[in-house]
């Protein structure tokens, strides 16, 4: 969540947020999902790198998590006023996400969403080339924008951190979707 599991009372606390964040890049940590403006300012003081953007479904026309909606270009204008709106100005956001956790690649809205996002992702380069793209953070697969954003959630549903050896082959030939040649991926 946006308090990042931190005390609430401390939580929108400037001071208590830098040195979270001052504690954070001490252990190497260099880019967390925030979407507060007190931490995103916070972020910018500190120089912590912030990808930020839509956490589910898209809110425009019908779209919803279980059906992929038909594009058209004013998807692209949504998503312009989404960033544009609330977060252009602020230096440390380096990566938009356009969604988050929507049905896999594998599955048939997930393969719907993928080309939506895509024609999205495509529209919105051209506006903003200087970020990088997550289509669908967490599920997507990397199958359209710049990075592979996958969820892992360690210790949680799969076991120790020690687990995360079996990432160490790409995931989306198992699951019989293509891989762009060169991309970065990143576990949140």
């Amino acid at each position: 969540g946006v308090t990042r599991n931190l005390n609430p009372d401390v939580a929108y606390d400037p001071d208590e947020i830098r040195k979270y964040l001052r504690y954070l890049k001490a252990r190497n940590v260099n880019m967390i999902r925030a979407q507060d403006p007190l931490w995103l300012s916070m972020c910018d003081e500190v120089g912590m790198m912030v990808f930020v953007g839509r956490y589910g479904a898209p809110k425009w026309k019908d779209a919803a998590r279980h059906h992929a909606p038909e594009f058209d270009p004013s998807a692209v204008t949504y998503y312009k006023q989404l960033f544009a709106e609330q977060y252009m100005n602020s230096p440390s956001i380096v990566m938009w996400v356009l969604s988050n956790e929507l049905p896999s690649a594998m599955s048939e809205t997930g393969k719907q969403y993928t080309e939506f996002l895509r024609k999205c992702y495509e529209g919105l380069k051209v506006w903003d080339p200087t970020r990088a793209y997550i289509d669908n953070a967490g599920f997507g697969l990397g199958q359209t924008g710049d990075v592979n954003d996958f969820h892992v959630y360690m210790g949680w549903y799969n076991g120790t951190t020690d687990s995360t050896y079996k990432f160490r082959h790409d995931l989306r030939a198992l699951a019989g979707v293509p891989s762009p040649p060169t991309q970065p991926m990143t576990f949140t």
